[in-house]
């Protein structure tokens, strides 16, 4: 055995001819759909852990695994020094020990501490409590499913585990019967325990059980041995004892505990497997040859370049043209050659006063939201088509005492992107149904960020950095105060606006 942990082969030709053997293996667990179903609930309840990823691996990785990432696998883990040496059965006690004593022992400061955080974590009341639940025929999981013929057959597990683990609860019901019924009734027997405590009766009944099946593993080396084996994977083989010492102790308010705190609905994950008799399946065909893909490729025609630009404040403001037209409209215009010839514009309008602007900040920003939502000859979709077959993007926004347009779009579709912009500033209906549905976006996102830790640090900073008074225009509301005010907005609020 010491030859062949340092000194195996690890061959290709070895790979080529084993590895449909645990192929099959993987195979015959697909075939199983309680097998499938914990491996999907598993691994939704454990999204980074590995609990949460199947022992055996995917198909994939069984038939296309590299010889070379075995051999690495193997040289780096299969070492005497993390290796668990363990003699079950009919053998010469003073031999063994002789052979056993030749191997350094183990760090027994890392031992002690992997013992006290297992006394810790004391399995033995979840243990009794799955027993007390799936126990045939006295289980509450098997009264309210089996015996109610909502389910064939129920059964549980708790794992023992190094981290911190799970109990696992399953039902079979048959074709044909209700599985809401069925997990009704599931969910019954989890959530009764709160107000049907577990019973002395029920709690002598499961150690009883416990116990007997340990005494019975003592009786059988094999099994003995595989048990230790287990034990010393979490920390210790004589854990075995300490577990059963323990359960001896367990009581039913020790049981009670670990129902009320760990079978919670916002501590569970639920999966169900529902069989398809003649299931529709997706093929995915294989990623094509991407070197023959782009094999001989030519592209079109090069977009223009954008010159070198000098973006310092003293070139800034020599090449940028102020003016105001008759009409008041002051504009600044900065030439120049960019990518693509692409161009970006900001249409900004002032409105109002802080007297007439008062406490009107939700609406303010909702108004200029409405802008692009329809217009007197362009319903919303229609300004939106248009906007993408001129190549452009375009904002509408605002809040206090501007409402902002953003424009990204090249200098072909420039003039057709603004005719459409200003068909919205200037031609506006504000439809009733687009302001209902911006509203409950609106709130939606709202309501999301009240639960969102960045999100209400950012307005918690925001208030205390501006801290305009009450009603000002500028004055940062709390998202509950927002909420509040769009709630009470009306779609004529918007067009007096």
């Amino acid at each position: 055995e010491s030859d062949r942990m340092v000194n195996s082969f690890i061959a290709k030709k070895d790979l080529d001819s084993e590895f449909s053997v645990v192929r099959n293996e993987f195979e015959s667990g697909e075939n199983r759909p309680s097998r499938v179903l914990m491996d999907r609930v598993l691994n939704s309840a454990y999204l980074w852990h590995n609990y949460g990823k199947s022992t055996i691996g995917s198909k994939e990785d069984i038939e296309r695994v590299p010889i070379d990432n075995l051999k690495a696998f193997y040289q780096k883990f299969y070492q005497p020094d993390n290796a668990v040496l363990l003699v079950a059965g009919k053998f010469d006690p003073a031999k063994t020990l002789a052979l056993v004593n030749k191997i350094d022992q183990a760090d027994q400061a890392e031992v002690e501490a992997k013992l006290a955080y297992w006394k810790e974590q004391l399995p033995n009341a979840t243990d009794v409590l799955v027993d007390v639940l799936t126990n045939q025929p006295s289980g509450r999981l098997y009264k309210a499913l089996v015996e109610s013929k909502k389910a064939a057959s129920t059964w549980g597990f708790a794992p023992t585990l190094h981290d911190p683990g799970f109990a696992y609860f399953y039902a079979d019901v048959r074709q044909g019967r209700s599985l809401d019924s069925a997990r009704t009734a599931m969910f019954g027997a989890l959530d009764g325990l709160a107000q049907s405590p577990v019973t002395a009766e029920e709690v002598d009944r499961a150690k009883t059980k416990l116990l007997k099946d340990i005494e019975l593993m003592f009786q059988k080396s094999d099994e003995l041995g595989l048990t230790l084996s287990e034990y010393i994977a979490t920390g210790d083989w004589r854990l075995v004892y300490l577990y059963r010492d323990n359960l001896r102790k367990v009581t039913p308010a020790d049981v009670q505990r670990v129902a009320s705190l760990y079978l919670k609905p916002s501590n569970r994950t639920v999966g169900t497997f529902v069989p398809d008799n003649k299931p529709d399946r997706t093929t995915v065909p294989a990623a094509p040859d991407v070197a023959a893909l782009v094999k001989g490729y030519k592209g079109e025609a090069a977009i223009a370049a954008g010159e070198a630009f000098d973006a310092s404040p003293a070139n800034i403001d020599s090449r940028t043209k102020l003016g105001q037209e008759k009409n008041g409209l002051k504009y600044a215009l900065l030439p120049k050659q960019n990518r693509g010839n692409a161009v970006n514009a900001e249409i900004k309008l002032r409105y109002g006063s802080e007297a007439t602007l008062s406490n009107k900040p939700m609406l303010a920003s909702l108004t200029a939201a409405m802008l692009d939502r329809g217009t007197k000859t362009r319903s919303y979709a229609q300004i939106k088509d248009a906007f993408d077959k001129a190549k452009a993007q375009v904002y509408f926004y605002g809040g206090g005492q501007t409402a902002t347009v953003g424009v990204q779009t090249d200098k072909d579709h420039l003039n057709s992107v603004l005719d459409i912009a200003l068909d919205c500033l200037r031609n506006p209906t504000f439809p009733a149904d687009e302001f209902e549905k911006l509203k409950q976006e609106r709130l939606a996102r709202l309501e999301t960020q009240k639960q969102d830790p960045q999100g209400l640090a950012y307005n918690l900073a925001t208030r205390l950095g501006e801290p305009y008074p009450k009603g000002h225009p500028m004055e940062t509301l709390t998202f509950e105060d927002q909420i509040a005010a769009i709630k009470a907005l009306k779609v004529e609020d918007v067009r007096a606006f």
